[in-house]
């Protein structure tokens, strides 16, 4: 299974936005329910996505550990919020892959 990766500009909650665009860029791959199972991915926190992860309901998202090592160390990620288009909180983390 592979989908492809699209580029997104970033404000994770608590970060010092780098340069004069204000946003931190990071890889967006947009998944559902069943894909990190599927992929035989493992979380290191949170859960994966579910039914009540559709439109309509409140945006979340999924991150690795070195977006969380690098924009919360030594913070829980759960419920942190990530500005992009809608606001997202933080549900999960995944382990690194060795992609």
């Amino acid at each position: 299974m592979n989908a492809s990766w699209d580029t997104i500009g970033c404000a994770p909650e608590g970060s010092h936005p780098p340069g004069a665009n204000g946003v931190y860029y990071a890889y967006l791959r947009a998944t559902g329910n069943g894909y990190f199972k599927t992929m035989g991915q493992a979380f290191a926190q949170g859960r994966d996505f579910n039914q009540y992860d559709q439109a309509g309901a409140p945006p979340v998202c999924i991150v690795n550990e070195s977006f969380v090592r690098r924009f919360w160390p030594n913070e829980d990620p759960i419920g942190k919020r990530i500005e992009q288009r809608r606001p997202r909180s933080a549900e999960s983390v995944a382990q690194q892959s060795l992609e």
